[in-house]
This record gives C-alpha cells, structure tokens and sequence, in this order.
C-alpha cells in the first residue's frame, strides 16, 4: 500500500495537531507535531502489542469480538 493511501484525509481531520502512520518497522509516515517521532511510535507500537493480549469476553481468541472472523484493524489513541 502506497504511503498516499495510508494518509488519504488524515490532513482533513479537524483540529488535529498531526499523525502517525506506524508498522513494526517504524514509521510510515508523519506529519505535524509528531512528524518523525520514533519516541512516541515506540510507545504507542507497546500500547498495540499489550492490547494484542488482551481476549474480550466470551472469545477464546486474541482481541476478537464474540462471533466476528476479523481481528482488530484500527487502534485509536486521542492525546488530551
């Protein structure tokens, strides 16, 4: 996936003071107060791997709702 796919309207989003765009190998993209940021994608790549632990209730695997086939996509974190 090209890096103007993952950041397709992030730009748009209001009031937003910048973004990550984040793999297990560092960032993909940035912009912002957090452009180039590897501290805080760090932390926020150990945020995804401790929430990756997690089993919701009544599922017998990782992080997967009770009746859904798909995992987790998409971890949010709203800095105040």
């Amino acid at each position: 996936m090209s890096t103007a796919a993952l950041t397709a309207g992030l730009d748009r989003i209001p009031d937003q003071l910048g973004y990550l765009v984040i793999s297990e190998d560092g960032v993909l993209a940035s912009a912002g107060e957090l452009e180039n940021d590897e501290h805080t994608a760090s932390v926020i790549m150990q945020m995804v791997r401790t929430a990756n632990r997690f089993r919701l209730s009544g599922s017998a695997d990782r992080f997967r709702s009770p009746g859904s086939e798909d995992n987790w996509s998409k971890f949010s974190k709203h800095f105040r």
